[in-house]
């Protein structure tokens, strides 16, 4: 496993982190949470820019590239479920 393959599954691993502290009301601070909303985008765009590099290259995954892509997948169906979710508040 090469290091830049640990170095984005840290950087994929960072949002779910932060939704789960949200979760449980842990959030450390309350006033910056648009600055770490940013920053979990910014991640979550360059987990799933990552998981396109991996599908174009077709050579065998390791397991941690493996994992990249299954959190890529659950950022991608989250975001379109929040969308149709901002579509149908738009319509009531």
């Amino acid at each position: 496993m090469k290091r830049k393959d640990y170095l984005f599954f840290v950087i994929a691993l960072l949002p779910l982190i932060s939704l789960l502290l949200q979760l449980m009301k842990i959030s450390l601070i309350h006033n910056y949470q648009s600055f770490f909303s940013i920053v979990n985008i910014i991640c979550i765009l360059f987990t799933i820019a990552y998981s396109i590099i991996l599908v174009i290259n077709s050579k065998k995954k390791n397991n941690l590239q493996k994992t990249i892509l299954i959190l890529s997948i659950i950022y991608i169906l989250t975001l379109i479920f929040i969308s149709f979710g901002v579509i149908i508040n738009m319509f009531n």
